[in-house]
């Protein structure tokens, strides 16, 4: 290899590197912040950017983007019109820049994470990143620091984290975490250990959503042992049991009774008043069917219904009223593209992406997560994956030159 070409390699590199961390990063981000309010992950997500847009510069070329990156785009264009209709023009200018970034970060994913191997490393630090969120909500537990700043009996969180979310972003590493398995991904002892771990933490959250979507992520598990011989299944299945037993049996009898409430909720309750802000949230729709409100302005819509700026703890209903029929018909062909892009996959992976997917559907029903991290980095990552396991069509003289350069790309 030139020096040339090895300088470009290791600048590629760099960039990668950096893009793992911010991954990482994202699950904990909340818990630690910099410089007054600026969490950790910006500043390594700064880092990943500028070596990013280093390496395409030595590299001198960028990668095609495909049809679901230009959805995604389309997406974040309309997010940015928005601001010239937008009832809070403000907030729609944050959310709008956020979502910029946030389709930055799932280009740095497409143009540093071609191969499988990286693909598969990047889920790797997103579980490793879940776990310090899951030890940090055990030890608010354990030291009697987490009781939702004693606004309900039971429920803990780790540092500067919102319950719902932090049992949604637990509950995407299950599912990840069990998808490493299936795939044989070292450390496996590290990802099996996660699902009695994360399991225990979501149920100290206290959160409904969140143990219902964590249901969702549990049916990868049996998936999870094919790479298993039949006495690791043996040992790891009655190990597994043994630690679920016993660390549940330490979660508190209030925390218990919350989530036993979860079909009294559905079926008559408010849904913790949920139900008052959907019912506002539709109200405003009809006053701005088409345009929507503007991005990020859904609390103030809503403010005058319901006294306070809610958020619309529903991420359908929230691109609805924010970014009206059109936003959301853009959102559902994403959403859509993505799902038939999980189906075409080989099998395992096609099983791991349509649960991860299903996850994340089933919890964006109780928070407002189309502008948070986590989704965007997953849907990043599927696009990715998506490229790389594609079954290449060749004609039957093309077939043996092209295949072995297919093998080669799925490289690290």
């Amino acid at each position: 290899m030139s020096q040339n070409g090895s300088e470009r390699a290791g600048i590629n590199r760099l960039a990668f590197a950096f893009l793992w961390l911010f991954l990482f990063c994202v699950p904990w981000e909340e818990q630690l912040a910099v410089a007054g309010h600026l969490a950790v992950s910006h500043l390594v997500g700064a880092g990943a950017a500028a070596a990013g847009l280093l390496a395409c510069l030595c590299q001198r070329r960028i990668r095609r983007p495909g049809p679901m990156h230009i959805l995604t785009a389309a997406l974040v264009l309309w997010s940015v019109l928005s601001y010239s209709w937008s009832i809070a023009p403000d907030l729609t200018a944050v959310r709008a820049g956020s979502n910029v970034q946030l389709l930055l970060m799932v280009w740095l994913i497409w143009e540093f994470a071609q191969s499988e191997g990286r693909q598969m490393s990047l889920l790797g630090a997103y579980v490793l990143g879940a776990w310090v969120t899951a030890l940090s909500t055990i030890y608010s537990f354990v030291t009697g620091t987490g009781d939702n700043l004693g606004l309900s009996e039971g429920r803990y969180t780790a540092a500067g984290s919102n319950e719902n979310e932090v049992g949604i972003i637990l509950s995407l590493g299950l599912g990840m975490a069990c998808y490493l398995l299936a795939r044989d991904k070292a450390p496996r002892l590290l990802w099996f250990v996660y699902v009695p771990v994360c399991l225990m933490a979501i149920c100290l959250t206290g959160s409904r959503g969140s143990f219902l979507s964590a249901g969702v992520a549990l049916l990868m598990f049996p998936f999870s042992l094919g790479s298993f011989s039949k006495a690791q299944k043996r040992l790891g299945g009655l190990a597994l049991v043994l630690m679920i037993a016993l660390w549940l049996g330490f979660v508190p009898n209030t925390t218990w009774e919350r989530l036993g409430t979860i079909h009294s909720e559905i079926s008559e309750g408010t849904l913790t008043k949920r139900t008052y802000i959907w019912s506002a949230g539709l109200d405003v729709y009809r006053g701005h069917p088409i345009l929507g409100v503007g991005a990020g302005a859904f609390g103030a819509s809503v403010y005058n219904h319901l006294d306070i700026p809610y958020v619309a703890h529903n991420s359908y209903l929230s691109v609805l009223v924010e970014l009206g029929a059109i936003g959301l018909l853009l959102f559902m062909a994403l959403l859509a593209a993505l799902m038939h892009a999980a189906l075409t996959l080989p099998k395992t992976s096609n099983t791991a992406w349509v649960i991860l997917l299903m996850t994340w559907s089933v919890a964006v029903f109780s928070v407002t997560w189309e502008h948070r991290k986590p989704t965007w980095l997953l849907f990043g990552l599927l696009m990715a994956q998506s490229a790389a396991l594609r079954r290449p069509r060749f004609s039957t003289s093309e077939q043996p030159a092209r295949a072995g350069a297919y093998e080669a790309s799925l490289e690290p």
